[in-house]
């Protein structure tokens, strides 16, 4: 141990040493003193915040303590015992609190500020409570912990039903934002079960917010609900039901002026347009919504419109530009924490590396997303990583490694009810026993893919599988799976 750390390490002990000795009325004092100079240091205490709202993402302006809010915090909290300025110390907790999480949201830093709002609500009021449950529930579904985020989220769905509950007899404008808040709650909890691949789940609960929404007349929550049902839909190959519910919830957001859901329509129903082959329809819809996401502004949203971007941009042949978008998107997604969406930016830049020769880079970016999906807990992006990753190996002769990994990601795509790669990789599959010499079974195998892409209406995917066979099977000197 150098001297410095020793010193330090001393030092610490020592500082330690001393205020343990401290009686607990006097500690308390230290902290009142600390917390006044520390405020003093600032210009004084900040105005108490408005009451926090469920569903609301507002943060108050910046202020310069912010950076200190957790210690501020944190005296004033151990300031409390025994002190006759009790309340006036428990507010200034609640306040340097929110302060702690707002700073931490604005800076990106999910599981700081989960931690703060957990301890928010303890401090908050009953009707602040669950709001901010709500809140640190996004935080922990932003930094993965999916089993903490949906226990935040089930418990201020519970507080917000009975407040609705009780409100409905006596006041209907009080009921009303119950109700809100808990179509609200159940669209938090949609998005958990999206992103941990519980389809079932994830449509019960957009159910249920639809519902809410329609008989509370609550119109942007009834676009953000039908949105999610379209991208449910498109996800499980209902191509057409789904491009009927996105323009819904599109022209619903932009008549209840909510440019959060109509932009989020707009990139969803884009993806899906790119699917079915309609290029020139989706690059506005991308364009239209990233100018939404940067006037609100939302730096995730945006970063997750950017991948899009980078991967129109790459299925129309401008490699160049997409390899940038890619990777300004992984960019933006890795500063904002979006570690979700990552793995899709990470997935796409390895296609495009694996299409222009670059496999060992590729290889690298499939692992690390591979990686990220498992970590984060989405079944359905991990079980495309695996039969993109089959593909690369297959292409660069590793037959038997890409049989396993194409049959890994079969089962996830069956079980996530992820049709369009269901179909595209049992058509990989195909072609990959009949590299291994087994014609027959590469032949149902195939077929059975492109069976799933025709009926879902996929395209695009079905005019390259059938390019793939045809060349694999002139190689092979066998005759064609649809001859």
């Amino acid at each position: 141990m150098s001297a410095e750390a020793a010193y330090l390490f001393r030092h610490a002990l020592l500082r330690d040493a001393a205020y343990q000795l401290q009686l607990p009325g006097d500690r308390a004092r230290l902290h009142e003193t600390a917390l006044a100079v520390m405020e003093d240091q600032f210009g004084g205490r900040p105005p108490a915040p408005p009451p926090l709202k469920p569903g609301a993402r507002d943060v108050a302006p910046p202020l310069p303590l912010d950076p200190c809010a957790h210690e501020l915090a944190e005296h004033a909290a151990r300031a409390i015992p025994g002190r006759d300025s009790r309340e006036e110390l428990l507010a200034a907790s609640r306040t340097y609190l929110r302060r702690t999480a707002e700073h931490a949201e604005r800076t990106f830093r999910s599981e700081a500020a989960c931690a703060a709002w957990e301890k928010y609500a303890e401090l908050a009021s009953e009707e602040e409570r669950a709001a901010a449950q709500e809140r640190a529930g996004h935080a922990a579904m932003n930094a993965g912990h999916s089993v903490l985020a949906e226990r935040l989220f089930r418990t201020a769905l519970e507080a917000f039903r009975c407040a609705a509950d009780r409100a409905a007899p006596f006041d209907s404008l009080r009921s009303l934002r119950a109700r809100s808040a808990e179509a609200t709650a159940q669209l938090d909890l949609l998005t958990l079960y999206h992103r941990t691949s519980r389809v079932e789940e994830a449509e019960a609960a957009a159910g249920a917010a639809l519902a809410l929404a329609r008989e509370s007349g609550l119109r942007n929550i009834e676009s953000r609900a039908i949105g999610d049902l379209g991208l449910i839909s498109y996800e499980t190959g209902r191509l057409k039901e789904a491009e009927i519910l996105l323009r819904q919830s599109r022209d619903i957001g932009r008549l209840c002026g909510d440019p959060r859901s109509t932009g989020v329509a707009e990139s969803n129903l884009a993806n899906l347009l790119v699917d079915l082959g309609r290029i020139a329809e989706a690059e506005p819809l991308y364009e239209s919504a990233l100018r939404a996401f940067r006037d609100i502004p939302d730096r995730r949203l945006e970063a997750g419109v950017t991948c899009c971007q980078g991967t129109l941009f790459m299925q129309s042949g401008r490699l160049g530009p997409a390899e940038r978008k890619l990777e300004e998107a992984i960019r933006l997604q890795r500063e904002v924490g979006e570690r979700y969406q990552e793995v899709f930016s990470l997935t796409n830049l390895a296609m495009l590396l694996a299409d222009t020769g670059r496999a060992a880079e590729a290889r690298a970016r499939y692992t690390q997303a591979l990686a990220l999906a498992r970590e984060v807990g989405d079944a359905r992006s991990e079980g495309s990583v695996l039969g993109n990753l089959a593909g690369l190996e297959l292409s660069t002769g590793h037959s038997d490694a890409a049989r396993r990994l194409f049959e890994e990601a079969l089962a996830i795509h069956r079980r996530v009810r992820n049709r369009a790669f269901e179909g595209a990789h049992a058509c990989g599959l195909g072609l990959t026993l009949l590299a291994l010499g087994d014609a027959a079974a590469a032949r149902e195998r195939w077929k059975e893919g492109a069976d799933i892409l025709r009926a879902i209406g996929d395209v695009r995917e079905l005019d390259q599988v059938r390019a793939e066979m045809r060349r694999a099977c002139g190689a092979a000197g066998v005759a064609t799976f649809e001859e």
